[in-house]
């Protein structure tokens, strides 16, 4: 199944956008749910091929991971992956 012709992206970048303006409005940006939130949205503008869009939202994720849970977190270690990635996929295209 060709999930972007499918525009099940479509689908979850609404549904993400819709859960970080909920959780902006409400004060709610220092919690793990909110750094999960934008640290999906990057891995799912990543696989679209948005780089420039993943890294913003990797960046953010894996500075506030760090600040928050510590190098030695799982979600900071997975955000330096996602990280990795952007930097490999920009590299490529230069």
């Amino acid at each position: 199944m060709d999930f972007y012709k499918a525009r099940w992206y479509k689908i979850a970048e609404v549904s993400f956008i819709t859960a970080k303006g909920f959780m902006e409005a409400n004060n709610i940006v220092n919690d793990i749910s909110y750094i999960r939130c934008i640290s999906n949205m990057a891995v799912m503008y990543l696989v679209q091929g948005r780089t420039l869009e993943a890294d913003q939202y990797i960046t953010y994720a894996l500075n506030e991971s760090e600040k928050y849970l510590g190098r030695q977190s799982i979600a900071y270690a997975a955000n330096l992956n996602s990280k990795s990635k952007t930097s490999s996929i920009a590299r490529a295209v230069q």
